[in-house]
C-alpha cells in the first residue's frame, strides 16, 4: 500500500522523521472532514485577499505534532532552498509553492518567525515576530516567506508552549506533499525505511534512535515516566473539551 509521506526529505534544517520507526495512517472520518474545511477556508482566504489561485491547496497529507513537558520545535523551514539559485530544492517532501496550515488544540503555544540571512555557512537573525496559537486558531504558512531574496534573506519558524511546565498542545498540520511511500497496511509502518541522506541528517537520526533503544539521554527512565506523561496529556486536553 502506498500513502503520501511528509518529513522524509534529507534537509537538516527541515522537520524530519526517522522512517525506520515512522507510521503513516489513513485519515479517520473526522480528520478527513477537518481537512475539507481547511481546504475551503484557505481558498476563501485567498479570494478575500485578491489572490485566488495563487496557491495549490488541495491538501493530501496531515501530520500531528504534540507538545508537552516543554517539548518544542526548533528553528526550521518547511521547504529547503538551494543557496546557489535561491530556489526550492526539488527533493522536498512538500510540493513547491504550496502553503502549510496549522490548526491548534489545547493550551496556548507560541509560533515564532525569524527573518535571517545566510552569510557563508552561518544563518544570521535580523528580525523576529511572535504569534499566539490558542485552541481553535488556524495559521497559514505562506511559502513565499521561505524563498530567498538576492541577499539570501528568508524567514524560518519554530514553536513552543507558552506554559512550558504544564502546557499541552496538539496541532494537526495540513500540506500538499509530492512524495509517496510504501507502508504495511496492518501496522502502517514504513516498508524498508531508511534515514535520509548520508551526512548530518542521518547522523542525527542514528543518534536519536540509539538513545531510544538504549534508554539513554532524554530517553532515560522513559518507560517509568510514560504513565505520568499520558495522564498529564489527557488532563490537559480534558479541560478544553468541557
Amino acid at each position: 500500500m502506498v500513502r503520501t509521506a511528509c518529513a522524509q526529505g534529507t534537509g537538516v534544517n527541515s522537520i524530519g522523521l526517522d522512517p525506520r520507526c515512522a507510521k503513516i495512517h489513513h485519515l479517520f472520518p473526522q480528520l478527513s472532514d477537518l481537512q475539507k474545511l481547511v481546504i475551503t477556508a484557505v481558498k476563501q482566504f485567498c479570494v478575500d485577499n485578491n489572490e485566488f489561485g495563487i496557491f495549490y491547496c488541495e491538501f493530501n497529507h496531515v501530520s500531528a505534532k504534540l507538545h508537552f513537558n516543554d517539548k518544542k520545535t526548533g528553528w526550521h523551514v518547511d521547504v529547503t532552498q538551494d543557496k546557489a539559485t535561491g530556489k526550492a530544492k526539488p527533493n522536498n517532501s512538500q510540493m513547491l509553492n504550496t502553503p502549510a496550515v496549522i490548526v491548534s488544540f489545547g493550551d496556548a503555544k507560541v509560533l515564532e518567525f525569524m527573518k535571517c540571512c545566510s552569510r557563508h555557512n552561518k544563518v544570521v537573525p535580523e528580525e523576529a515576530l511572535r504569534f499566539f496559537q490558542t485552541s481553535g486558531t488556524v495559521a497559514l504558512l505562506d511559502p513565499r516567506d521561505e524563498e530567498h531574496d538576492k541577499k539570501l534573506a528568508h524567514w524560518m519558524h519554530r514553536s513552543y508552549m507558552l506554559d512550558k511546565e504544564n502546557g499541552v498542545s496538539m496541532t494537526p498540520m495540513f500540506r500538499v506533499v509530492q512524495k509517496a511511500i510504501a507502508v504495511k497496511p496492518a501496522a502502517a509502518a514504513v516498508v524498508d525505511g531508511k534515514a535520509g541522506g548520508e551526512g548530518a541528517k542521518k547522523k542525527k537520526m542514528d543518534a536519536a534512535r540509539n538513545h531510544l533503544e538504549n534508554r539513554t539521554g532524554q530517553h532515560t527512565d522513559c518507560d517509568e515516566r510514560h504513565g505520568a506523561i499520558f495522564k498529564k496529556i489527557r488532563t490537559g486536553f480534558d479541560k478544553h473539551s468541557k
